[in-house]
């Protein structure tokens, strides 16, 4: 019998499950510890201990969302071939989720393996996971949103709704200038958009929702 932090590794079925989903719950705690601690990648171990006690209970398609994750933190830790093999088996227990095709192919063309990346995204197409054309690959991808240079407000019936909330959200700014409550950009959302950013100074801003 394995144990890890006193979880049976070598439980079946919905005991596995159930060992896994604990293990899972330590790692979450343990990548949530290391992140407050500048350390991003952290509980990498836990999260790899929690795959190998069994699927989650949740279904295929949790199972898909952490094996993806996983991948994330493989390629932090510089484990690239291991990372793609996360990404690909995410990609099997969920075809039609866009995020693991993204990683695998941005992974494939870090390395500039191009035709690789192509496949990749033949394969996200043909799985229906986004994308009408291997050679255009956007992060982000509206199935049907057609080209256009202009769009009028009649045609997204959630324009009236925004236009009539102004008040308030005028107010919620005024109130937020006035505190000062504006966090670094990528300090409360999007960390990526701090580094986008950075060249040019320091830049806040602040998600206001009506």
């Amino acid at each position: 019998m394995a144990l890890l932090g006193g979880v049976d590794l070598d439980g079946g079925g919905a005991e596995g499950g159930a060992a896994a989903d604990e293990l899972w719950a330590q790692a979450v705690l343990e990548f949530l510890l290391g992140r407050s601690q500048g350390l991003p990648a952290a509980g990498l171990s836990s999260f790899e201990a929690s795959l190998a006690a069994g699927d989650s209970t949740d279904g295929r398609e949790a199972e898909g969302e952490r094996r993806c994750f996983v991948g994330t933190l493989l390629m932090h830790h510089g484990r690239m071939r291991e990372a793609e093999e996360s990404f690909e088996a995410a990609i099997v227990e969920n075809p039609k989720d866009r995020l693991p095709h993204l990683e695998r192919l941005l992974l494939l063309e870090g390395q500039g393996r191009h035709e690789e990346a192509r496949s990749a995204a033949e394969w996200a197409i043909e799985s229906g996971a986004g994308w009408s054309d291997p050679w255009q690959r956007p992060p982000i991808f509206a199935p049907g949103l057609r080209s256009r240079p202009h769009w009028g407000r009649e045609e997204f019936p959630w324009a009236g709704e925004l236009e009539a909330a102004c008040p308030s959200i005028k107010a919620e700014l005024e109130g937020l200038l006035a505190e000062g409550a504006f966090p670094k950009v990528g300090d409360s959302r999007a960390e990526q958009d701090s580094q986008i950013v950075a060249p040019g100074g320091e830049w806040r801003g602040v998600v206001i929702f009506c």
